[in-house]
């Protein structure tokens, strides 16, 4: 099967499109298209992800292994599953390539410009789709297809073929050996899990990366050109066991290279080449903008719980531009403001790198080296002034704290209605983090039963602890067609008064148990390397610090009592004087009236509200919508929301961010 993704211009030009494919493919009849020496480079590449395969769940290996049994002989299914190919058998392969025609090709094609203009519908799901017999003059055109610009791959020079591991001590967590004014480099070596592989990240501070909509923007772009740019360069890499991503963030950009470390400094160079000699192609900038449009334009058909979540977000951190502003910002920009914005970029810049796995101390050394060169020979970046060090910071809310932020639901044919209702508890420590930890824990099982199982609210029943810039939380998140967001919070609000009770009842015994899996969950083995790498990437990149998280936040839980997390539950959760709460409301169609407006917001129901929808979920209401009050006319929903005192209502995200304290910055 080959998969193309296709742009609005590829949609048009379907036919050419095939037509290289089928070219490609004639390329291959040709002498030199099938030889032994490119099946042993395949051959080579799979015996490598055989030999060194990362560790799997139990669960997705026997899944895997029991499909490969239907097809496979017991003594080829190992490397049938693993795609291991054993023998060059030069006529079976022409002999499936012989079958790869026009006469046989059957295409899927699946765009929304379709819409409207078919002649069926599937039974099952009720999509709608045509069939039609492909063009004879188009099969006539890919049976002759052949495209000059086509060429076989040449020799993968990212191939690897030293797989000896470093003979250095083994470091239980990361150390920072080299730091100058422009870059840190921090580094671990582990050879634990037993194979060649490393990992890098680096993370380049930027100051104009977010100090508007606009570079927000066009850094996001430059990132999205380079990826672009550099496809015909990572898919080799790839194919080799080498991989490599970069992520915007607010204080400038993300690139990690992972995978055989004998030839990953060579991909992680050939990116870093990449940043340094960026230019805007004309061309490819208009192609990465649609599809960038289009990412901000497909928001709106996001689930409301997603949008109540990323709502959550805006408000919290202390510097976010919404995504309408992007969408704004990007309509302008053009070909010149990008490449004049590059300068600017990397003009003032720090990086900080982290190397682990099987890279020697003197290995990162270089790479660190390299990296400083780079910018400062061939960019002309210089160190970024104290005062420009990224600060982010997240809203701290005042004990007390009641607020609430409602829109309706950007897509108008979705029927739901969500809520992410957050309770705030504040910076990072391991007792509190134990507390959050725990009871998210022990309670997350009746939030699921009572909320889901009993009251059926909706399918999305959550209750989960939320982190953000090491500022620390607990959420409930409800999605449901039934209920509005006011009964959703309404229920929650009961759950956590019928709670206590079951908290207070709990058994010394019994919270033990929960504590000591809790626990012993944090205490669970690492199976791989990037795992182990990525926890020790969020401490660094945060600024925590705290390599040794896991086992002091299980000795904090083993050194809980139960009064311990019966009074943080109260002041959490319950205290109307010390919880700092926060609800987002995101109304679906079956809510929304006419005439409401987008900033609209329904308050945290009281206690007398919970009780009289808690009387309405046992059926002692005559409301004929559960949780959605009735007139006494006609019976039809009344939106109007329930508004008091004690909630304030969250017109303007930004003004509401402006009058708040912030926590500091761990960093």
């Amino acid at each position: 099967m080959v998969h193309v993704e296709l742009t609005d211009t590829g949609h048009d030009r379907l036919q050419e499109v095939v037509q290289i494919v089928f070219a490609y493919i004639s390329m291959l009849h040709a002498p030199g298209g099938v030889t032994q020496d490119r099946f042993q480079e395949n051959k080579a590449l799979s015996e490598l992800r055989f030999r060194f395969a990362d560790k799997n769940s139990p669960y997705n290996y026997v899944e895997k292994l029991s499909s490969a049994m239907q097809s496979y002989e017991d003594r080829d299914l190992l490397l049938a599953l693993h795609n291991v190919p054993q023998e060059y058998d030069e006529s079976a392969i022409k002999g499936v390539l012989a079958e790869l025609t026009p006469a046989n090709v059957r295409i899927m094609w699946s765009s929304k410009l379709f819409q409207g203009t078919t002649s069926s519908t599937e039974p099952w799901y009720k999509t709608p789709y045509s069939l039609s017999d492909i063009p004879q003059s188009w099969q006539s055109a890919w049976t002759a297809a052949a495209d000059d610009r086509l060429f076989l791959p040449h020799p993968n020079p990212f191939i690897p073929s030293s797989f000896d591991l470093i003979q250095e001590p083994q470091q239980q967590q990361p150390k920072v050996i080299s730091e100058t004014p422009m870059v840190k480099i921090w580094h671990r070596a582990n050879t634990s899990f037993d194979t060649p592989k490393a990992i890098v990240y680096m993370m380049f501070t930027c100051p104009e990366a977010y100090v508007t909509p606009e570079a927000a923007v066009m850094t996001r772009l430059f990132i999205k050109l380079l990826e672009d740019h550099f496809n015909e360069v990572a898919y080799p890499a790839t194919l080799a066991g080498l991989h490599y991503g970069m992520l915007t963030h607010p204080e400038g950009f993300l690139l990690w290279v992972s995978g055989y470390n004998h030839k990953l400094m060579k991909l992680a160079e050939a990116v870093l080449r990449e940043v340094v000699d960026f230019k805007v192609e004309e061309d490819r900038l208009q192609v990465q903008k649609d599809a960038l449009q289009k990412d901000y334009s497909n928001i709106k058909y996001e689930q409301p719980y997603q949008t109540a979540m990323y709502n959550q977000s805006l408000l919290f951190e202390a510097k976010r531009w919404h995504v309408h502003s992007y969408e704004e910002a990007l309509l302008d920009l053009t070909p010149t403001h990008l490449q004049a914005f590059m300068p600017r970029l990397l003009h003032r810049c720090g990086v900080e790198c982290y190397v682990t796995g099987n890279y020697s101390r003197a290995e990162t050394q270089q790479l660190g080296q390299h990296v400083e060169q780079l910018l400062k020979d061939e960019l002309h970046a210089k160190p970024l002034f104290p005062s420009q060090r990224g600060e982010g910071r997240i809203v701290k809310l005042q004990p007390g704290t009641s607020a609430l932020f409602t829109q309706p639901g950007s897509n108008p044919s979705n029927d739901n209605s969500s809520i992410v209702l957050t309770y705030q508890v504040g910076l990072d420590e391991e007792r509190s983090n134990a507390l959050v930890d725990l009871l998210v824990h022990c309670a997350k099982r009746d939030v699921f039963h009572v909320l889901r199982t009993q009251e059926q609210l909706g399918y999305l029943v959550f209750l989960s602890s939320w982190t953000n810039l090491s500022v620390h939380s607990v959420a409930f998140i409800l999605q449901s067609t039934a209920f509005s967001c006011q009964h959703l919070e309404g229920r929650c609000e009961a759950f956590l008064q019928q709670y206590q009770t079951s908290l207070a009842d709990m058994t010394e015994e019994s919270f033990k148990t929960q504590a000591e899996e809790l626990a012993k969950s944090k205490l669970e083995k690492v199976k791989r390397l990037q795992q182990q790498a990525h926890r020790d990437w969020q401490e660094i990149k945060h600024g925590s610090l705290k390599f040794q998280r896991r086992q002091q936040e299980a000795d904090a839980i083993r050194s809980l009592h139960k009064s311990d997390l019966v009074a943080f539950f109260k002041d959490i959760m319950l205290s109307r004087d010390k919880r700092c709460k926060v609800a987002m409301h995101v109304t679906g169609a079956n809510e929304a009236k006419p005439q409401q407006k987008t900033d609209a917001a329904v308050t945290t129901p009281s206690s007398d509200t919970a009780a009289a929808q808690t009387a309405d979920a046992n059926g002692d209401s005559n409301n004929k919508q559960p949780g959605l009050a009735a007139t006494e006319d006609n019976g039809d929903v009344d939106m109007q929301p329930v508004i008091h005192e004690d909630v304030q209502l969250i017109e303007d995200v930004w003004a509401f961010k402006r009058a708040q304290m912030l926590y500091p910055a761990v960093k």
